[in-house]
């Protein structure tokens, strides 16, 4: 099994996520909504290992419905999620791709398995272990630059197909009172996460323009060479749901009081 921990330095990646512009609107008083019906709350005031339970209990139990969006929470819909334009620039790395994918549709949520989910309320500090087993991207694609030497060129139609990705996610949290005189719990940016895979699939149409011998040849030898290829390709995947996951934390938390979302939370309230 191959991993992958934070995104190589030589690699510039970035999403544009377009459903999820709205993460972070200036919270308003009149806002504030109760806990969704299918996120149950835990004691926050619990041991570790029983918070730990409670958690990814109440997670795996609430997701199949967070995967069909929420739109009073600002969660979309993940099956697929829509992501307008994915960008990979490892022009100086040891692939030397640029890769532009754009009508990118994410699919695979609908089956995720959540792990653990697990909260230090006095580190403030929370960590999640999510199992994708079949993850997709579907979209148009440009591509140029090398593959391990060898130079690419094309654009058409991309399938990449990762199976089993592991995907474990920390971030840190900060409790903060607003003029409304509740107190939120605040995502921070995810520290970092780090995920493998059991194995990446690549095709892509359409290669030198439409050649079939260069083509068909290139994507073999992309897929025998799958390993090389998740060091440049691999963040796509992770980057995707790491966003999706904080985001979704994020709607829905900038929403939600701190008390409404947990039980047992006296000993952690600011002033």
């Amino acid at each position: 099994m191959a991993s992958l921990g934070a995104c190589p330095a030589p690699l510039a990646l970035s999403l544009l996520l377009l459903p999820l512009l709205l993460l972070w609107p200036p919270p308003l008083a009149s806002a504030k909504l109760p806990l969704p019906a299918y996120i149950k709350p835990c004691n926050a005031s619990a041991p570790m290992d029983e918070l730990e339970a409670c958690a990814t209990r109440h997670a795996q139990e609430g997701f199949p419905s967070v995967v069909k969006g929420d739109r009073r929470y600002k969660v979309p819909a993940l099956n697929p999620l829509f992501i307008p334009r994915m960008v990979v620039d490892d022009g100086q790395g040891p692939l030397g791709l640029n890769l532009v994918a754009t009508d990118v549709h994410f699919g695979g949520m609908q089956n995720v398995r959540i792990d653990r989910v697990r909260f230090d309320m006095e580190k403030k500090y929370a960590w999640y272990d999510v199992l994708v087993p079949v993850a997709s991207i579907e979209s148009k694609y440009n591509i140029s630059g090398r593959i391990l030497l060898l130079p690419i060129t094309g654009y058409g139609d991309c399938n990449l197909t990762m199976k089993d990705m592991f995907i474990s996610y920390e971030y840190r949290f900060n409790l903060e009172r607003r003029p409304d005189g509740e107190v939120y719990f605040i995502p921070l940016p995810h520290d970092g996460f780090r995920f493998n895979t059991s194995r990446l699939y690549v095709h892509l149409d359409n290669l030198f323009n439409g050649d079939p011998l260069l083509g068909d040849n290139t994507n073999k030898f992309m897929n025998d060479n799958w390993e090389e290829m998740l060091v440049s390709l691999g963040p796509i995947f992770s980057t995707a749901i790491s966003e999706i996951v904080h985001s979704i934390l994020t709607n829905i938390f900038q929403l939600v009081p701190f008390t409404d979302a947990f039980t047992g939370t006296d000993k952690y309230l600011p002033p």
